[in-house]
Parts: C-alpha cells; structure tokens; sequence
C-alpha cells in the first residue's frame, strides 16, 4: 500500500513531529511511503529519506498556492497513492478536492472548518478533538480515534552540572515551546514557591526574552534554566523529577504522555487534552489553568510524597503501554489505511457501474 504524507504548518509545531515520528514508526510495516513538506523540514525528514522513503518539497504558501498544489497534483499522479495523509489543517487546506474519498486529516488541535472539507476521513488523537471534528458537521462514521504517541527515549543520561544545577537539586522539566498558550509563566511564578527545586525549559519561541526577563525579575536567574528547543530530551526525561505541563491551551497533551513513556510524575494544568487524559490522583496531577499557587503544590507533592509519586508512575506507564505505544500506533494506522482504501475502491466500483452505457 502506497501512502502519501502532506505536511505544512509552523516548524516547531506538532503536526511536523508527528509526521517525522510517525512515517518513522510506519517505515518497517511494508508500507510504500512519500511526503510532500516544505523546504525548511529537510533537516527534520533526512532519516526518513535515508530510510528510503521519497521526499519532495513544495512552498505551501497560503496565499499563492498554485504552486504547491502542481506540486501535490504531480505527486498524486506519479505515486499513486491509496491514501493522503494530511498532517494538519494546514496542510489540508491544500487537499486535492478530486481524491476527497481517500484523504485522511490528522488533527493535532481544533482545526479550522474551512480548512478540513476536502477530506473524507478524520483522525482525532483524543476525545476533545473528536467531539470538535464532529461538531463541524463531520459524519461520526469518518471521525477515527488514533491515540497520539511519542517515542520512547532510551539515550544516555548526563549529569545535571551539564545544565548548571546541583546534582541533589530537585528538578521540573518543561517541554514547551516558550509561548503564553504553554504557561511557563506559571510555572515561574510557582518555582518562587518552591525552595531550592530547579526548572528545565526545554524550547524556544516568540516568549523567550519576556520569560528571561520574569525569571531575572523573580530571582530566579539561577535556578531556571533556558535549555533551547536543541537539548538532548533523553538525558532530560532521564535526569529530571518531575514534568511539569502548565499549558493554558493544549488539546492533545503530549507532555502527560512524555513523562508516562519516562517513567515520571506529571502535574498538568486542566487544559483540555490533559484533562482528558489525566485521571487525577492516579495517572497524574491536574491544578487549575493559570493557578501558581496550585502548581506550586502539585509539584510539592510529586516532589516529596514518594508513595504518590511511585503510584502516579506505575499508572501512567501502564497507561502508555496500553494505548500510546509506536505499536499501537501502527497497528491503527495500518487499519485505517486499509478501511479508508477499500471504501474508496467500492465508491469507485459503485460509480463506474452507474455509468451510462452505450448500446
């Protein structure tokens, strides 16, 4: 079965780490597999494409996209693919409307209306974005549950000096591009209340010099460390204590399923993706969005009740290990694929038998 990958979007956005963690995670099921990206995802995609999969690129401007849908119109006709994959509503507002019965949107947030009509088929990573993708008006039947994933890390661990912190020093990671939805605000503001505990910031983005400027403001200079979106997240995820996942807008949650696939206790705002994944207590601990003082205490807790955190751990990994696998992805990938083909062959069937025929 061919599959080809539409991919466009903000480059540090979730549909792009998506698409490279899951046409990886689908290279060795035998499937035939190209993308069509923007030129700035090269370096991205280069183990996709020493892996054999075909890549080309395409501008995907929003306004002059003629060129870009030449280019997926060339794609379509050479590959001849069974289903398009479109990695975002981004992508999709490219869709080539004549292959709508085998287009497949991946929805990595609450898509646009107007950007997911020439898609048959929907793919909502968790429930909040179902009942989104529904509520537009989306046939139920179309509207396939795909859990996210995110791979595992099993790289070598490094010492915390690498990062300027006190090896006895307790440690929050945040994974989070550094913009207001990501709440990292607030995760500075609760650090205040939490003596000696050092934070990661792992990202970049537009708020990184207004952030610096509150850490210095709240004495903090020391104690919370700007990582860059470069830093290697293995030794992270490995060093770190807790993860922290303060996002005021977040409706997929992948910071829950990094420290379940990590083995470590997650404290996560009540934004919508982790709130529909988190059960509070047992897999994780929710505070309320915006809530410093209700951070700090989460944290407090993840950091010092050793028994919570041990459970909070042991749940969470079970967790991942039952829905949030590479496995588990591909195996509904591959069903997915082969059900959005086959209806699309019985469309075709069906179509080609009501044709008029000449006597």
């Amino acid at each position: 079965m061919r599959i080809l990958h539409v991919v466009a979007g903000p480059a540090d956005g979730r549909a792009r780490a998506m698409l490279a963690d899951g046409a990886a995670a689908l290279s060795d099921t035998g499937l035939e597999q190209r993308v069509l990206a923007p030129p700035d995802c090269a370096s991205m995609l280069e183990k996709l494409r020493q892996a054999g999969v075909g890549v080309a690129y395409a501008p995907f401007d929003p306004v002059w996209r003629a060129p870009t849908r030449k280019a997926l119109g060339s794609e379509i006709t050479q590959f001849e693919p069974h289903v398009i994959q479109y990695w975002g509503g981004r992508a999709a507002r490219f869709a080539a409307a004549r292959q709508k019965g085998r287009s497949l949107l991946w929805h990595p947030g609450y898509t646009k209306s107007a950007r997911i009509k020439s898609c048959q088929w929907h793919c909502a990573p968790s429930p909040n974005i179902a009942d989104h993708v529904r509520a537009m008006g989306i046939d139920a039947s179309r509207v396939v549950a795909w859990n996210a994933f995110v791979p595992t890390h099993d790289g070598p661990s490094a010492e915390r000096v690498s990062w300027k912190t006190p090896e006895n020093a307790p440690v929050v990671l945040c994974l989070a591009r550094l913009h207001v939805k990501q709440g990292l605000d607030v995760l500075l503001r609760a650090l205040v209340r939490l003596e000696g505990v050092h934070a990661w910031l792992a990202g970049d983005g537009p708020d990184e010099a207004d952030l610096r400027a509150l850490a210095a403001a709240l004495g903090l200079k020391q104690r919370a460390h700007f990582l860059g979106k470069d830093a290697n997240r293995s030794a992270l995820l490995a060093q770190c204590d807790v993860i922290a996942v303060p996002a005021r807008e977040d409706p997929l949650g992948f910071g829950v399923l990094e420290a379940w696939a990590a083995k470590r206790p997650v404290v996560a705002a009540k934004a919508d993706g982790p709130a529909a994944i988190v059960t509070h207590e047992r897999d994780g601990l929710l505070v309320a969005c915006g809530d410093e003082a209700a951070l700090a205490q989460g944290l407090r807790r993840a950091l010092e009740d050793g028994e919570l955190a041990m459970n909070l751990i042991a749940n969470g990994a079970r967790r991942f290990a039952k829905g949030h696998t590479q496995s588990a992805f591909t195996r509904t990938a591959l069903s997915l694929y082969e059900r959005v083909d086959r209806a699309a062959r019985v469309r075709s069937k069906t179509a080609a038998l009501a044709e008029p025929h000449e006597t």
